[in-house]
């Protein structure tokens, strides 16, 4: 999904949102919003948790489908940013699929500043989810100490957000990684797995 350019119709949805959701700063959306189609509760049948990610979390859909059971959605993409994410938020809900739990795995391949974070916040808020999970960045490259700040103090801000460190948590495990040190082997998958279950109070 390619972002287009920014309008202000986000910047004045941010603005009519209660204060309790409401960002700390005033952001513009990366593409032109259309108006949610709801924010009552979400039905019950929808997915319990959908998670959001890039190639990474990709590689590891098959084993966090079979752990995780039926009550998820993923919607991960090759090169995705997290610019990307307030435009596919209001697609999940078209197609029901944004559920009260929201994993995001993204940075990797871009980095992004705070109104980013903040909008994405926004808009899940806005939709009534009740729990955004963040995992941060484990990527050799340059701006990997800058994305995983980003993270660390955009949750610092919003108190409905939590972070997974999986920089820390994968730190010192090379073979969790194939030769990228990025992307997940086997083993690195089920840690991955075992990170999110424990954010979620899952035992594993």
């Amino acid at each position: 999904m390619t972002p287009t350019k920014p309008t202000s119709l986000h910047t004045q949805q941010v603005l009519s949102m209660p204060t309790s959701i409401r960002p700390t700063i005033t952001v513009q959306n990366d593409r032109e919003m259309r108006k949610p189609t709801s924010t009552a509760t979400p039905p019950s049948n929808l997915p319990g948790i959908t998670l959001i990610g890039d190639s990474i979390m990709q590689g590891a859909t098959p084993m966090i489908e079979e752990v995780l059971g039926e009550n998820i959605y993923i919607d991960a993409a090759r090169k995705r940013r997290m610019e990307h994410v307030p435009a596919l938020i209001e697609n999940l809900v078209e197609e029901r699929h944004l559920g009260s739990v929201v994993i995001i795995h993204l940075g990797s391949n871009r980095p992004f500043e705070a109104p980013i974070f903040d909008q994405v916040m926004g808009s899940l808020l806005a939709h009534q989810v009740k729990q955004i999970i963040f995992m941060n960045v484990h990527r050799p490259i340059g701006w990997e100490y800058y994305v995983n700040k980003q993270f660390a103090e955009g949750v610092a801000r919003w108190p409905q957000a939590k972070l997974i460190d999986w920089d820390a948590i994968a730190h010192t495990q090379q073979e969790w990684f194939i030769e990228d040190q990025t992307h997940l082997s086997y083993t690195g998958s089920e840690a991955y797995i075992t990170a999110i279950q424990k954010k979620l109070g899952i035992t594993p």
